[in-house]
């Protein structure tokens, strides 16, 4: 994982469908800034796992190959790439090979 995703749970949260504390890999990510509204805003903190599985619909975190950090909701997912609509304000669709994606971790929890 990149060092820009560093971070580690310190106490546990509960969300109806996911254990977080059977997440063995979830990292804690604050939230710089605000080009993630409507989705995050400055100082929101995000818990995110690579473990969990991805389904559509779900919030993820993207790094790619080239360092580029995305933030977005899933809205396909496909063998050699994935789509997403970019959590910014532009909510615009963006579709990434998946042999560009370097991590991809779904937030399971976020402190709005």
């Amino acid at each position: 994982m990149s060092p820009g995703f560093g971070g580690a749970i310190i106490a546990a949260m509960w969300r109806d469908d996911l254990d977080l504390l059977s997440v063995q890999d979830a990292k804690a990510i604050n939230v710089y800034g605000n080009s993630m509204l409507p989705l995050y805003r400055h100082g929101d903190q995000l818990i995110v796992s690579a473990t969990v599985p991805v389904r559509i619909g779900d919030r993820v975190i993207i790094e790619t190959r080239d360092k580029r950090q995305l933030c977005g909701t899933l809205f396909h997912k496909a063998e050699d790439f994935l789509g997403i609509n970019l959590g910014g304000q532009k909510r615009k669709e963006t579709l990434i090979k998946a042999s560009d994606i370097e991590f991809l971790g779904r937030v399971i929890w976020a402190s709005q």
